[in-house]
């Protein structure tokens, strides 16, 4: 789950073959990503940075949730 609390962001979903684009979401707005989904978020400014909250439900911290980042 991830709450956008500024900036405008892309998310993209799905393996690189298959990729599906949902709307920007913008401050306020709240994301639901499947468990297991791949997924992406870009930034769509060049000049404005983009603040977001992770949540993972049932999970006790990030390292449970086997999250990779990568830039």
């Amino acid at each position: 789950c991830i709450h956008i609390i500024s900036g405008e962001l892309r998310f993209l979903f799905g393996d690189v073959d298959a990729k599906r684009t949902v709307e920007i979401a913008r401050a306020g707005d709240f994301v639901h990503v499947p468990r297991g989904e791949v997924h992406g978020v870009e930034n769509v400014s060049d000049s404005e940075e983009s603040h977001l909250v992770f949540c993972y439900p049932g999970v006790p911290d990030k390292e449970a949730a086997e999250t990779v980042f990568v830039e």
